[in-house]
């Protein structure tokens, strides 16, 4: 896919991502970039530490998500990344409210005068998300969906929070 936008390479081997660009893939500043080859392309994809992290991700929801029945998912900084309990018709694109929540590793509990939708279609109501990374590093959240118009119970927001502490610890460099 040829956008029509070209950039020179300045002494130092670096080149500027076009605005246009980084707005439409949500790359911000300061985002990991990981950078590979393919044949003789250079290949840029956005960096999210959990996908590294999927076997202990896809471990800690299916316990959580059996054992506590609640429906639960581990996102990135903008995208589900990993889901059980409930099903994700279309895009996996978080909506505009919850990755300003992770971005600025807020904590959330349901609130109906505000709510919260994980994806930008309003089927998964958000009970509660716990942020994954540090507020200088932020990773993704863990997050609870909505079942019906029940609340979380106090044991799945303590469990939901430890497992998001554990995958900080995980994702720490």
């Amino acid at each position: 896919m040829s956008s029509g936008i070209i950039r020179r390479i300045d002494p130092l081997g670096r080149i500027v991502l076009p605005k246009e660009i980084r707005r439409t893939l949500h790359i911000e500043d300061g985002d990991p970039l990981e950078i590979s080859l393919s044949g003789k392309r250079i290949i840029l994809d956005r960096y999210f530490p959990l996908t590294g992290l999927k076997e202990q991700s896809e471990a800690f929801l299916k316990v959580f998500s059996k054992e506590l029945s609640v429906a639960a998912a581990v996102c990135s900084l903008d995208t589900v990344i990993f889901y059980r309990g409930f099903s994700l018709s279309g895009d996996n694109e978080l909506s505009v409210e919850m990755r300003s929540l992770i971005r600025s590793q807020s904590v959330y509990q349901y609130n109906a005068q505000n709510p919260v939708y994980l994806t930008v279609s309003t089927a998964c109501p958000v009970n509660a998300s716990f942020s994954i990374g540090t507020p200088a590093k932020p990773v993704g959240a863990l997050v609870l969906i909505r079942d019906k118009n029940n609340d979380a119970t106090d044991n799945q927001l303590d469990t939901a929070k430890f497992i998001a502490k554990a995958l900080t610890e995980l994702t720490r460099e």
